[in-house]
């Protein structure tokens, strides 16, 4: 999809076209620290073809999220099928909430001036996920090393080994500092698809998660308001 042998690009202004001069050299990498560059060249190219792929990847990852529900379902059934289970929830929830998020986010974007069409913000949100599918495999790792005491409060044998306990605060750490560095990169992959800024990108987030809250708390009160008219019809 990507021509490699290319040289790398400046950081570009917001909306300004940067594909005649070549795509950064890789994508994967590029992302990482020059966002708006990669997504400026992948939006010129306008390719989406097999765009719902990285979202299933790095919904995949979740899979193996060290959480205590997963634990305890996975002790209670078996590995395999726990996983197969969430597998299939994960990467058919991953891809409807990219296409969600692409609509929604198209509209409360042109209400702050941006551009992005639905399939642009697809684009630009599918590869904000890559560095999320980059530190999946240390999800696995934690649950190798730890085993079920990764989420109890108290840690003996993860406190009565060094090696253990520097392991544990490097593995927090590095999920932390990209999971931070996943929001900006989100953010000015928006901006860069609307073609503003990464702030205005953030208001726009903010909007869109407030419109679907209070969309799924009146859908709710809906719902239960029309579950007790119904039964005092019937009484």
């Amino acid at each position: 999809m990507y021509d490699d042998n290319v040289p790398d690009l400046p950081e570009d202004a917001p909306g300004e076209k940067v594909a005649d001069s070549g795509p950064p050299p890789h994508p994967w990498f590029s992302i990482w620290f020059r966002p708006r560059a990669t997504i400026r060249y992948i939006l010129d190219v306008d390719d989406p073809r097999g765009i719902w792929m990285l979202p299933v990847i790095a919904s995949l990852a979740v899979v193996f999220l060290p959480e205590k529900h997963l634990y305890e379902l996975a002790e209670e059934l078996d590995w395999p099928l726990t996983i197969g289970i969430l597998g299939l929830a994960s990467a058919t929830a991953g891809v409807a909430g990219l296409y969600l998020s692409s609509w929604i986010g198209r509209i409360t974007g042109r209400w702050l001036g941006g551009t992005a069409t639905s399939s642009q913000l697809r684009q630009a949100l599918a590869w904000s996920m890559v560095p999320q599918i980059w530190i999946s495999p240390l999800a696995p790792l934690t649950l190798l090393l730890f085993g079920r005491e990764w989420f109890e409060e108290a840690k003996p044998t993860i406190e009565g080994s060094g090696v253990l306990s520097l392991a544990y605060g490097l593995l927090v750490a590095v999920q932390f500092v990209v999971g931070v560095w996943t929001i900006v990169i989100n953010m000015k992959a928006i901006g860069e698809a609307h073609g503003f800024s990464a702030w205005k990108a953030l208001l726009s987030t903010l909007i869109a998660a407030v419109l679907i809250i209070v969309t799924l708390v009146v859908a709710f009160y809906i719902l239960i308001f029309g579950f007790v008219f119904l039964r005092s019809m019937a009484a």
